[in-house]
């Protein structure tokens, strides 16, 4: 064995073992970062199957629920990112526009009251 002396390595051992430093992850910018601890606690379930928070399922490998999960993320982070627009919504919005924005072509006007709902504006509406 060859010991390779380093600059100021106690230096850093001794930073390392005091607990002076942070973790940090190095993950790309679109990754989803879920930490073991933030998982749900999962029970067996009699007769098979486990539970983990509110899911219940009965897969037979680490590889279907892993995809189950994976298709289960997938679902969250598009609602997440195109959440549901209520179409009376939509409309209510789209009648404002008309009212006040009068420079704007009719034909834009659907699409940006539903930009403007999917971004959460809302308009009282009687039904």
């Amino acid at each position: 064995m060859v010991t390779i002396p380093v600059k100021y390595a106690d230096e850093a051992e001794k930073y390392i073992t005091e607990g002076g430093y942070t973790e940090v992850q190095v993950v790309p910018l679109d990754a989803i970062v879920i930490r073991c601890e933030d998982l749900p606690e999962v029970k067996p379930l009699r007769g098979g199957g486990h539970t983990a928070g509110t899911a219940t399922r009965s897969f037979g490998s680490a590889e279907d629920y892993m995809q189950y999960a994976l298709s289960a993320l997938a679902i969250a982070v598009h609602l997440r990112e195109h959440p549901p627009v209520d179409e009376a919504q939509v409309q209510a919005l789209s009648g404002v526009l008309e009212e006040v924005a009068t420079l704007l072509k009719a034909e834009y006007r659907p699409e940006v009251a539903r930009r403007l709902a999917e971004r959460g504006v809302r308009v009282e509406v009687s039904k």
